[in-house]
């Protein structure tokens, strides 16, 4: 059995949940990857999110297509809630293992799209999941009135075009009356600090538009202070 302190749990396709975490006796990166994870998964464990520890039996798996070495094999029948951390000592196991900028985490990007995120070249890399130290962090819509992640990390690169992908905030979206009138303020108000660490992801290959078939960037998580309204 691992013992996982989730990281996490973010918006895919459909109703396909990414699930990954810290093993907190190896310090590995593990993403819960075969079975996917899927939002019915999840509300029958009552929800799972950042923060939640979780035991489960999970095995990697061999050869996976770089970057996206942290896959591995779970048994959705072995997995248990061992409680919530902290976020105090959340932080403190994020920033032991954080990068000081994206490039160091992934290397240098492939190719910046035509709506400014960045793309990583598919079967290459070490990791497609990783903590990064940033000098601030701040949101703003794009030309369709999605919520887009900028930042600067802290080896002084600046990033924009970024979605944020995490479920508990993507979920708001719709159904929430707070949220309504002024989603990207809320999100803001949350999330948006200086000198904070976030966690950053590349997605499966996917062609979007005119590029060719790429790792995109994204936002997974943010820990600015502890979350409030996103819960």
């Amino acid at each position: 059995m691992r013992r996982i302190l989730l990281l996490d749990v973010t918006a895919m396709t459909g109703d396909a949940v990414c699930t990954a975490g810290l093993d907190l006796d190896s310090g590995d990166t593990l993403r819960l990857n075969d079975p996917q994870p899927t939002l019915q998964m999840l509300e029958r464990l009552a929800g799972l999110a950042p923060g939640d520890v979780i035991q489960v039996e999970w095995t990697p798996i061999p050869g996976a297509t770089r970057p996206h070495v942290e896959d591995g094999r779970w048994r959705p029948d072995t997995l248990r809630k061992d409680g919530v951390m902290p976020f105090s000592q959340v932080v403190q196991a994020v920033r032991a293992a954080a990068f000081s900028s994206i490039a160091d985490a992934f290397g240098e990007r492939w190719f910046q799209g035509h709506n400014h995120n960045s793309a990583w070249q598919p079967g290459a890399g070490d990791r497609s999941l990783a903590s990064i130290v940033v000098r601030y962090v701040r949101f703003k819509a794009d030309g369709l009135g999605r919520v887009r992640v900028a930042l600067r990390d802290d080896g002084d690169t600046y990033w924009d075009g970024i979605p944020y992908q995490d479920l508990r905030t993507r979920s708001h979206m719709s159904g929430c009356d707070a949220c309504d009138d002024g989603y990207l303020a809320r999100v803001g108000a949350e999330y948006q600090a200086n000198r904070c660490l976030l966690r950053v992801g590349l997605t499966r290959a996917v062609p979007l538009g005119e590029h060719p078939s790429a790792c995109w960037l994204q936002v997974t998580n943010i820990f600015a202070r502890p979350r409030a309204h996103f819960v």
